[in-house]
Formats: C-alpha cells, structure tokens, sequence
C-alpha cells in the first residue's frame, strides 16, 4: 500500500504553471495538482484543448512531475440558476475531462456551485446536484474520475451536505480538505464521514476562523487522518495546499516553508 505526497499549483499562486512546477519539483515532489494560472484559464484552457494539452504535457516531460488532479475554476458556477449559464459550465468542464483524460490525470475536481439570491438553499442544492450527475457521466465516459471539492461558501459546506451531495450523484467522489471544515469548528468525528467518498485529498493546517495558518498552530489531527487512510487502503495521493492571501485567512503564511514542515510530519506519519 501507498499513499503519495504532492503539491498544489495553487501554492504558489502568481507563479505560472511551468514556474510552480519547478519549484514543487525542487521541493522534492513527484506529483502536482493543477488549476487556473497566469498561463492557464480555466476557460481559455477548456476551449483550446489540443495546445493545452501540449502545454501541459510539455511541462510534465520538462520536469518530471506526474499532474494528478485539476480543479479548474470557471467564470459560470455549474448551479447558476440560469441554464444558459449552466450550459456554458458544461461546456468548459467537458473540455476539461478532455483534457484530463489526454494529460492522464486521475481525476477532475469541481466546485459544486453557490447559494443564489431569490432562491431556496433546497432549489439551489437540487441544481448542483443535477450538474454533479452529469459530470460523473462525462467522467465516466472518459475514465477520469469526477469529484468536488466541498468547501466554505458552496452548497456542501458541512460533511452532512458533501456525503447527502455524493449519494444524490451516484460515482461522484470527494477531494477531502479538513480545512474548510476546520475553520467552523466543526470536529473530526463529523469531518471523517466523507472520508468514504474520498479519492483526493488536500493538506494544509487550519484553525477555527483561519482557513490557512502555520503548521505549529493548526487544529487539524493529520496523524489520526493517515491512520485512517491506511486502514482503509486509501492508495491515492494527500496533496499539500498551503495558500497565500487573506481569503478566511488571519494572515500571509510562507507556502514553501509550511509546505516542508507539513511534508516532514507527513512522512513520518506515513511511516
């Protein structure tokens, strides 16, 4: 059994993807999540599929790096109340299956969709829920699995909405990040119920009310979390994600020095 360790593009936000792919590659990683980029837009990159394609493959051969997973942000949230909307969503995440499948990537994560103004939370949960069906079709058409990423401010912003929106969309699965669930408190017990679904994981250390703070300040059990991936036999990938910005956050943290830290504890975890 093994649990693999890589590193998110998003770390290293103002980097272009080549640019983030170096500096993960020298930080030691073999793997790397991909999303939007100086040199990527999400939808600029969805509809020119063969040259992002050989963009992107360009930089795997460059540096080594396998890419395991892609969470392209688009400019429409796939549950806009809108169906015109909604089709221009689709249209740029089957560009992006496509894509997934060409780069061989394991998996295309999405975000679920958003809370609208003069709509019910029910109405706009349904909604999503429709487009995460589809998604697992195209998914499955093209051999990449489809998963979302619940997360702060999308309609499964509990573990009870994330497993109620996994069981509504039957094949959609979950990058797991205890952070989003962390920052309201919300403890282990409630946040391992997606673990099931989970077939990608995102690692950075978090606190009530601090989506993104040091490693030596977080509340987040990482030890108890591996141990729980070993017994179930989780043979994916834990992909380190430390952000810099203000967003939910109390302040800037250093990406490359948290991610070593995290990395180190990490690995002694996994033994």
């Amino acid at each position: 059994m093994t649990i693999h360790l890589g590193c998110h593009k998003w770390s290293f936000q103002r980097a272009s993807t080549r640019q983030a792919a170096h500096i993960i590659r020298a930080l030691g990683f073999e793997r790397m999540d991909l999303g939007n980029a100086p040199d990527v837009d999400a939808a600029g990159a969805a509809a020119n599929v063969d040259e992002t394609v050989g963009y992107l493959k360009g930089i795997a051969a460059e540096t080594g790096l396998r890419f395991i997973d892609v969470f392209p942000q688009l400019p429409v949230s796939p549950n806009h109340p809108d169906p015109e909307a909604r089709a221009q969503s689709r249209k740029g995440l089957a560009g992006w299956f496509e894509i997934a499948e060409r780069v061989g990537l394991e998996g295309v994560t999405m975000t679920p969709g958003r809370y609208w103004p003069g709509h019910t939370a029910e109405e706009d949960f349904a909604r999503a829920a429709e487009e995460m069906r589809w998604a697992v079709s195209e998914g499955e058409r093209r051999g990449v699995k489809a998963r979302i990423e619940p997360h702060v401010s999308s309609v499964t912003w509990t573990p009870f909405l994330a497993v109620r929106m996994a069981e509504e969309a039957p094949g959609l699965t979950l990058t797991v990040d205890h952070s989003h669930f962390i920052f309201h408190d919300i403890p282990y017990e409630h946040i391992a119920l997606m673990h099931p679904y989970g077939s990608h994981w995102h690692a950075r250390q978090a606190k009530p009310g601090d989506i993104c703070c040091p490693t030596e300040e977080g509340r987040i059990d990482f030890q108890r979390m591996v141990n729980d991936l070993k017994a179930s036999d989780y043979q994916g990938t834990i992909c380190l994600e430390f952000t810099p910005g203000r967003w939910m956050t109390a302040g800037y943290v250093d990406c490359v020095s948290e991610t070593l830290a995290l990395t180190a504890k990490l690995k002694e975890y996994l033994g």
